[in-house]
């Protein structure tokens, strides 16, 4: 999947840490979540920002879920600032549907704010976010950054590039953030936001062993903390002791890129029988030369075999038939679900 993101914005903006995080469940199922930490240095005169995220899989079938909900509850923003709350202040006496401040123990204090999103056109790969900064304006003079969080789930089964061979799947992530090499011709003349620091965090299936990184970039791999990001998102089905969280972290601001890839090994019925199969294919070529021919009376040239020979040869029948029939089986069902998809979308 196409994984090079821009952000641009109208307005001149600071971003101090732009957040991607992507998961991947194991059952078929991915989802990709933004944060956005801004400087309000200079957007103290605004009433309103505006971004606009280039993401090249986007489509009119995706709908963005803002995360403020969760991240306004301490609880919640404890993990994904990786600090305790000390304390939270609302915008709007208590509602906490305006916006808050969380003043944490280590780090500087920080207001969630909540977004909106315009309608996404057909064929746009632009995500419009809006943020109301009257509230901020109002109740947060002293805090000096505002952070906005949201996902996507795409369309597609994986988010990473996967490679599947007899033995071993290997996935690979290759993701860009404002790699000017990667931008649409028809964005050139749009402004982007400079962004001092991209954090990337990789969720997946922790069966996978780290093969390939960079080591200037990568900072942890840990289990992901079942109970914490299962209240973070409920909906989303995270398994206890079933994946683990691939941190990197770049600070070069001319060039955000994250290059990582994770294979495993894979055993199963299929890898089984394809070796005996080629075991027994391999067995009747080399035995072969052993055959003597005989001539009937008829001057038919006939070669004889032996009981176990034919048995040999129907065993080789049935095992080209069961990978045919499961190769086209999975392609039936691909095209089943396509065609679900499809039907969808367009009774919805």
């Amino acid at each position: 999947m196409a994984n090079s993101y821009f952000v641009f914005s109208d307005t001149i903006l600071k971003i101090d840490r732009f957040h991607l995080c992507s998961w991947e469940f194991g059952n078929e199922t991915a989802l990709i979540e933004f944060g956005c930490e801004i400087l309000t240095d200079t957007i103290r005169a605004l009433n309103t920002i505006t971004l606009q995220l280039y993401v090249p899989w986007l489509n009119t079938k995706l709908t963005p879920t803002d995360l403020y909900d969760r991240l306004k509850k301490s609880s919640n923003s404890k993990f994904i600032f990786n600090d305790s709350v000390k304390s939270t202040e609302s915008f709007d006496g208590g509602d906490n549907n305006k916006g808050v401040v969380h003043t944490f123990s280590e780090r500087d204090k920080l207001a969630i704010l909540p977004i909106t999103f315009e309608t996404i056109q057909k064929g746009d790969k632009l995500l419009t976010i809006n943020v109301n900064l009257k509230h901020f304006k109002a109740k947060a003079k002293d805090v000096s950054k505002i952070y906005i969080r949201f996902y996507l789930e795409p369309n597609v089964k994986q988010v990473s590039t996967r490679k599947a061979g007899v033995g071993r799947t290997k996935i690979i992530y290759d993701i860009k953030l404002n790699e000017l090499r990667n931008l649409p011709n028809d964005l050139e003349n749009e402004r982007l936001c400079p962004i001092e620091c991209f954090f990337c965090f990789n969720i997946i299936p922790n069966d996978y062993d780290l093969v390939s990184y960079e080591a200037e970039t990568l900072k942890n791999v840990r289990n992901l903390e079942y109970e914490a990001f299962k209240a973070y998102l409920p909906n989303a089905p995270i398994k206890d002791e079933k994946l683990m969280v691939v941190f990197n972290k770049r600070s070069t601001k001319d060039k955000f890129k994250v290059f990582i890839t994770f294979s495993k090994e894979r055993i199963g019925t299929g890898q089984f029988a394809l070796a005996v199969l080629i075991n027994l294919v391999c067995g009747l070529l080399l035995s072969f030369p052993t055959f003597k021919s005989k001539t009937t009376d008829l001057g038919v040239i006939v070669i004889p075999f032996a009981p176990q020979f034919w048995l040999v040869i129907i065993v080789i029948i049935i095992a080209t038939i069961y990978f045919l029939g499961s190769y086209l089986i999975s392609k039936a069902f691909q095209m089943l679900d396509k065609a679900f998809d499809y039907c969808k979308s367009t009774f919805k």
